[in-house]
């Protein structure tokens, strides 16, 4: 009899172990296809252009980041940025789920002559530059000059010839960019690593491709303070918030460094001294004009501002504040005109609370700042 209860319970250990070795055996493979799932399945990214031209939408890996496409443009209205939650978007950012980005726009002023011209570069294989717009018979500010590996950037021509920026404009033109070939190699020997770039200024927000010529390693790309001016790991430096940095490269074991000062004003380039001219001959003497009457300083537009609506966190009813935003994202004070979804329109002082789901928030307009 103690034979048998012996041999019963030998079974029982037998398929309580062979059981237990099931279940483990079972969660293993369902932690397997759920780690499946989430890391290698891909993410979408949406563009919603809000009106603009249509921006395809890109698949990536999970924990892996997107890719800024080209700007969409809108006719009337010049691009500002992408936008995920009412925030700026860092391209920079890890994706782990679907997103919509969706495009801000900054309306174009009113012409004073009635003809806004646009002016678009073509930089032939160099860095993306965006069109500019310019009142028929104004003058263009010449932009950054863009950069292109292996090259070097010679003029902005018109029609094969080098563009004056201080001609008038008078339709709309493409200008090109004209490129000298580098050597890659000097007589003797074969050439050093060397950045494209030498100490350069940033305005806030704004972006610039660094690459290093005659590498043949891999280039590792840092920043002494990302927090003034990040880098990713294909050299493009991105401008955060007013100081200075130092951008380094590494590469055949050598180390390359740049200085990059950001600022709230644009990079300004010395221009060429000014050559002497002959002796001006004595000529009849010019009859006195009229004087030139003093212009108003020039103020910023309403089409500087934006009007958003930024929501509650922590409101139990769907309400937001009415903010005026300026072009480096600051808070202004002023007034906004809101028009609610059935179509009546009102006024709402900057920092006003209101109920977010009665108000169309793409008709927030800027009325005035203060």
């Amino acid at each position: 009899m103690q034979q048998k209860n012996k041999k019963i319970k030998e079974r029982w250990y037998e398929m309580k172990k062979n059981n237990i070795a099931i279940i483990v055996g079972v969660i293993v493979v369902a932690i397997i296809v759920l780690l499946l799932i989430i890391f290698g399945s891909k993410k979408e990214v949406a563009f919603d252009a809000q009106g603009g031209s249509i921006v395809p939408t890109q698949e990536v890996g999970f924990m892996k980041k997107a890719t800024r496409p080209a700007n969409p443009t809108k006719e009337g209205y010049t691009f500002d940025n992408w936008y995920y939650n009412e925030i700026v978007y860092d391209f920079d950012t890890k994706v782990t789920k679907d997103i919509m980005l969706k495009a801000g726009w900054i309306k174009n002023g009113p012409s004073t002559t009635g003809d806004v011209l646009t002016v678009k570069f073509d930089t032939d294989g160099g860095s993306t530059l965006e069109s500019m717009t310019v009142e028929k018979n104004g003058t263009l500010k010449k932009p950054a000059d863009p950069t292109r590996d292996g090259y070097k950037f010679v003029a902005w021509q018109l029609d094969g010839k080098d563009y004056d920026f201080n001609s008038k404009v008078t339709k709309d033109i493409t200008l090109k960019a004209k490129w000298e070939k580098e050597d890659s190699e000097p007589a003797g020997g074969e050439k050093e690593p060397s950045l494209n770039s030498k100490n350069f200024t940033l305005k806030v927000g704004k972006s610039k491709r660094l690459s290093v010529n005659n590498a043949k390693g891999k280039i590792t790309w840092k920043s002494s303070n990302p927090n003034v001016a990040s880098v990713d790991s294909n050299g493009n430096v991105k401008a955060i918030k007013a100081g200075t940095a130092n951008i380094t490269a590494t590469v055949d074991g050598k180390t390359l460094t740049v200085k990059v000062t950001v600022s709230n004003q644009d990079e300004t380039r010395p221009t060429d001294p000014v050559k002497p001219t002959d002796p001006v001959k004595p000529t009849d003497p010019v009859k006195p004009t009229d004087p030139i009457k003093p212009t108003d300083p020039t103020k910023p537009a309403l089409s500087d501002y934006r009007a958003v609506c930024e929501k509650i966190a922590d409101s139990s009813a769907n309400e937001c504040y009415i903010r005026i935003k300026d072009k480096n994202g600051k808070n202004v004070n002023g007034i906004v005109s809101v028009t609610t979804f059935t179509g009546k329109t009102g006024t709402k002082k900057s920092g006003d609370k209101i109920n977010a789901d009665i108000i169309d928030t793409n008709k927030l307009k800027v009325a005035s700042v203060n």
